[in-house]
C-alpha cells in the first residue's frame, strides 16, 4: 500500500513546485502536478487543490481554531525548577 502525499518542492528561483507523489521503493513518484507557485497566494490556493484532489469528496471540519483566543492572558514563568525529584536526596 502506497501513502499518496502533497509534495511542495523548490523550483526556479522564487518559486515552489506542488505535485502529488507517492513514496515507491525509498523515492518520491510523481503522480500529478498541481502547479508552480510564486508567491505565497499562490502556493496556498495550489496546496488547497491538491488536497481537495488527495481527497476527493470529502468535506472539511471546522473546529474553530482560526478564531482570535478568548483569553488575553501571556504566559507568566514563574520559576525554573522542574516538578521532579530533587537530585540532592539521591543516594547510591
Amino acid at each position: 500500500m502506497f501513502v499518496v502525499f502533497v509534495r511542495k518542492v523548490p523550483g526556479r528561483p522564487g518559486s515552489t513546485k506542488v505535485q502529488l507523489a507517492e513514496r515507491r521503493a525509498g523515492r518520491d513518484v510523481v503522480l500529478a502536478h498541481i502547479g508552480t507557485a510564486r508567491s505565497e497566494a499562490e502556493l496556498a490556493v495550489l496546496v488547497a487543490e491538491a488536497q481537495r484532489r488527495l481527497r476527493p469528496g470529502q468535506q472539511s471540519l471546522d473546529l474553530g481554531l482560526h478564531q482570535a483566543p478568548t483569553s488575553t492572558r501571556t504566559g507568566v514563568i514563574t520559576g525554573k525548577r522542574s516538578a521532579g525529584p530533587d537530585p540532592g536526596s539521591w543516594t547510591r
